[in-house]
């Protein structure tokens, strides 16, 4: 039944063990970003390089925008700190005066704030308002179409088959806020993966994704447009039946008989255990995540019952503790899931 791989994300105690998972049909799939749609530290390979390359055309056209300016203020104090307080000789500064006392103009400016910025990229130093510079530039690159967010391969065809095929609801967790998320998704070098996501579940907070709130937000926000879609299904399929009885009318004589038909059957027909019937339901939610951390978390939300969770084991992470291995079952790609109807 296990066919053999050869995961080097794994420990030896599960490399022999089959990554082909079977699981209930959700109605809901979460699927965690980084890690699991991309690689954890895509970053890097994409998004620095493309600030780095662009700080001075940025600087040079956005140079008056407020946010800009506020940064300003801050990185210039941040460049005298570095060199004279803490006597790191090769700390670049800035500076809005010339050494007579003139003001500097804007080339000038923008050419020192570059190279402070770049500094401390370089030099794994970046505060609150150098993060600022390079969100405000990385932003700009993906509303501009010239950086592309890479996704695994499996990523697209395996949602739009969920979505398509499965009538699932897809929605994305991150610790990226959504306005960010939606912007990362519409410019993938997939093309635009935000058509097929219904929902983003952003934070702003570091640690918010290993705490209980949010997956109980989460599941309750789920239950409830369930219900909503059922009561909406079920007014429709009302109103529909009532049409059909004013076109349709039963000979008196067919009525009678189906009444007394329907009052046999319900006097010999024996309800069905509640508790029996929840017990075997499938969760609602299918959670993909490389963080064992976060799964703990997600199945603990209403009492076990709320969260299927499935450890993604993708190229670039970190191997996952054999703690949460033997926990959860694990996957390589989305395709390696297979739904069964429960």
């Amino acid at each position: 039944m296990h066919a053999s791989h050869s995961s080097i994300l794994l420990p030896d105690l599960f490399k022999h063990k089959s990554t082909k998972v079977r699981v209930p049909k959700p109605k809901v799939i979460l699927i965690d970003f980084h890690g699991t749609i991309s690689e954890r530290h895509w970053e890097e390979k994409v998004i620095f390089p493309y600030v780095k390359l662009s700080i001075g055309n940025y600087l040079r056209e956005n140079w008056y925008n407020d946010s800009v300016q506020h940064c300003f203020i801050g990185l210039r104090n941040e460049s005298f700190e570095q060199r004279f307080r803490n006597k790191l000789e090769d700390a670049p500064v800035i500076s809005d005066v010339t050494a007579d006392g003139s003001e500097l103009d804007t080339e000038d400016l923008v050419t020192q704030v570059s190279d402070f910025l770049l500094w401390q990229m370089n030099n794994k130093r970046e505060t609150r308002d150098t993060q600022t510079i390079e969100r405000l530039i990385w932003r700009d690159g993906l509303k501009k179409q010239k950086i592309k967010v890479p996704v695994f391969d499996d990523v697209l065809p395996s949602i739009q088959n969920w979505r398509a095929h499965y009538k699932c609801r897809v929605y994305i967790i991150s610790s990226l806020e959504e306005e960010t998320l939606r912007l990362l998704f519409k410019n993938t070098d997939k093309g635009n993966l935000d058509q097929f996501v219904d929902g983003y579940l952003g934070s702003k907070r570091t640690g918010e994704k290993i705490v209980d709130e949010i997956y109980q937000k989460f599941y309750e926000d789920s239950l409830n447009k369930d219900r909503k879609s059922e009561s909406s299904k079920h007014s429709q399929n009302k109103n529909h039946d009532k049409k059909l009885d004013v076109v349709i009318k039963s000979p008196p004589q067919l009525e009678k008989s189906l009444r007394n038909q329907n009052s046999s059957e319900s006097m010999t027909e024996r309800p069905t255990s509640a508790s029996s019937e929840t017990n075997t339901l499938p969760k609602p939610i299918l959670f993909l995540t490389d963080s064992g951390q976060e799964a703990k978390v997600a199945t603990r939300i209403a009492d076990g019952r709320a969260y299927e969770c499935l450890l993604v084991t993708r190229p670039g992470n970190r191997k996952i503790r054999t703690y949460y291995l033997s926990q959860y079952s694990y996957i390589e790609k989305f395709t390696d899931i297979q739904f069964v109807n429960h």
